[in-house]
């Protein structure tokens, strides 16, 4: 009963991954003007729009199960005797793979992005 009424929570998930992305928005943020065709490219893509917008339905009339919202590889803590899942602020009931398709996708997300760490040095002590 406590996350039914994260209405605001939910709402503002919903606008940083069905919305915005899709849109001029104004936390936006890309590599300019390396990505400027990339953006537009997404921005002008009215069949991947549609589907977006199919998705975006799915997720605000399914509460099928109470779910992190906000699950990423920093909400997850491990050690060598514990896995913990921190920041619960964004729970509420919502679809139940949404939280798999958000870290799956965080971890994606990271994989690409080291090409642009290639040369970067990690000091190890």
């Amino acid at each position: 009963a406590d996350f039914c009424g994260n209405v605001e929570m939910c709402r503002h998930t919903e606008q940083v991954v069905f919305s915005d992305p899709y849109k001029i928005a104004k936390y936006n943020h890309w590599t300019s003007p390396y990505l400027d065709w990339d953006a537009e490219a997404i921005r002008e893509d009215y069949q991947l729009k549609q589907e977006i917008a199919e998705l975006k339905s799915m997720f605000c009339a399914r509460a099928q199960a109470l779910i992190h919202g906000d699950l990423h590889t920093g909400s997850v803590m491990a050690t060598a005797n514990s896995t913990q899942v921190i920041d619960p602020e964004f729970a509420f009931y919502g679809p139940m793979g949404f939280d798999v398709g958000a870290f799956l996708g965080n971890l994606i997300l990271a994989f690409y992005a080291q090409d642009g760490h290639a040369n970067t040095r990690i000091e190890r002590h």
